[in-house]
């Protein structure tokens, strides 16, 4: 039933979302026990095709919206293995907001001209009301600009909002640190909470509303923010908020959060990422 399958779901989010603080290898069998049980109830019928799959795209609704579907364990795969990774080590797996979302990305890449040269830009976030200051942010973005060749920082102070917001049309990867605003009710409300280039810059805040007007070349857009994945879901049509704002401008895909994360660590995580 929806009922009891949206509980089990979001325990398990709550699950991986919680720092484990005790031995690695019990805590390494916890996670493999947890991800194989609710691996066991949803994937079970289709395990086989799942097996072979060279890539799984996920288009979630209702409850299955919160759940990290590559996180997942096939049925009957412990301790064999390649068999008992995660399914996000075994294939590409893709979250889509729908089949047709699916379709309109596929449509625009096909018609694309060639790819332009690689442009990033790293943008750290601005300090929010009753929110923490995020060092850690710095140093991320610092380092990308250091490692990936990226710029860091939107324009100057002397511009304003709209016109940095317009700056960022002209960049292949975007890479926001910061913190996000979701609002269920009003899903295109949601923001990013961004700092303009010194850390004593007034915050921007870029409304959901604000994204989806531009036209975007980004191929990438990455979130890295607490629950940046999260919004208002529609059905048939997938979360309304940031990342369907992203998408509506023509970003290509998109990384985003399903819960809370450290800021230092998503720092590091960075870091291994790119």
């Amino acid at each position: 039933g929806a009922e009891e399958l949206a509980s089990r779901v979001h325990h398990y989010r709550d699950f991986l979302a919680t720092p484990v603080r005790q031995e690695a290898k019990r805590s390494g069998d916890r996670y493999s026990a947890a991800s194989g049980e609710i691996g066991s109830l949803l994937l079970g019928p289709v395990a086989s095709a799942l097996k072979t799959a060279d890539r799984i795209f996920f288009a979630p609704d209702g409850p299955l919206y919160a759940l990290p579907f590559d996180a997942l364990r096939l049925p009957g795969a412990e301790g064999k293995g390649d068999a008992a990774e995660p399914l996000g080590l075994r294939t590409v797996v893709s979250r889509i907001p729908s089949a047709t979302l699916l379709a309109l990305a596929r449509s625009r890449d096909d018609g694309q001209a060639p790819s332009p040269r690689f442009r990033g830009l790293a943008v750290a976030g601005g300090t929010a009301p009753e929110r923490p200051r995020l060092r850690g942010a710095r140093e991320e973005v610092e380092r990308l600009g250091r490692f990936a060749g990226m710029r860091i920082g939107l324009a100057g102070t002397d511009s304003t909002p709209e016109a940095a917001l317009r700056s960022l049309q002209g960049y292949t990867l975007l890479h926001f640190a910061s913190h996000t605003e979701l609002n269920d009710q009003y899903p295109w409300r949601s923001a990013v909470v961004l700092q303009p280039s010194g850390e004593e810059d007034e915050a921007w805040v870029v409304r959901a509303e604000e994204i989806a007007t531009l036209a975007l070349d980004a191929r990438l857009v990455v979130l890295s923010g607490c629950e940046s994945g999260g919004g208002n879901a529609i059905h048939g049509e997938g979360l309304q908020g940031l990342s369907s704002a992203f998408l509506a401008a023509g970003t290509q895909a998109l990384v985003a959060t399903l819960w809370p994360v450290d800021d230092r660590s998503t720092a590091l995580l960075m870091a291994h990422f790119y």
